[in-house]
């Protein structure tokens, strides 16, 4: 069963493009942070915001490069899809880091 997520939030900056290498092909990903709000009604029956959580969203080839160029820090975003976590060998100290 894979990990999904879907949820609205803001961009918390604007998103940087970057081209890397994956078993020697070069691709084209779009890096970003994203506020996702939560809210809920006061004793006055108003929406509140009352908290929320930041996360890294990363968007690849096509779709990378569209919200790239269209997308700038604060807009408005629904993200879409899946929950994966990467490890990476750090060079200096051998440890495996996220």
């Amino acid at each position: 069963m894979p990990n999904t997520f879907s949820g609205k939030g803001n961009l918390a900056d604007s998103p940087s493009l970057k081209t890397i290498i994956v078993k020697g092909d070069a691709r084209t990903v779009a890096e970003m942070r994203v506020f996702f709000d939560e809210f809920s009604h006061n004793e006055q029956v108003e929406i509140e915001q009352d908290g929320g959580f930041g996360m890294s969203v990363s968007l690849w080839a096509k779709k990378g490069e569209d919200a790239a160029r269209h997308l700038r820090k604060g807009a408005r975003v629904k993200v879409d899809g899946r929950l994966q976590q990467f490890l990476y060998t750090d060079k200096d100290t051998g440890k495996e880091l996220p």
